[in-house]
C-alpha cells in the first residue's frame, strides 16, 4: 500500500489455501503506507471483516472517507 487510505486487517488470520494476506502482511503493509492512514484491527480470521466483522469494517472505512476524503 504506497498511497494513503484505509485497511481491515484481523488478529487471527492464518492464510487460507490459496490466500497470502497473513496478519504479519497485512501489518508490514500498513506500516509502510503514507499517511493519512488508518487501520482497523478486528478480531477473528480471513474472512471475519466481510462475515462477522462487516458492521465494524464499514465503519472504519466509512470514518476514514469521511475525515480524510470529505470536500
Amino acid at each position: 500500500m504506497d498511497r494513503p487510505g484505509v485497511a481491515d486487517a484481523v488478529d487471527d488470520d492464518r492464510r487460507p489455501r490459496g490466500h497470502t494476506s497473513g496478519t504479519d502482511l497485512q501489518l508490514r503493509a500498513y506500516e509502510d503506507a503514507l499517511e493519512p492512514k488508518w487501520l482497523a484491527l478486528l478480531d477473528g480470521d480471513h474472512f471475519d471483516p466481510c462475515l462477522k466483522q462487516l458492521t465494524v469494517a464499514v465503519q472504519a472505512a466509512g470514518y476514514w472517507f469521511y475525515a480524510y476524503l470529505k470536500p
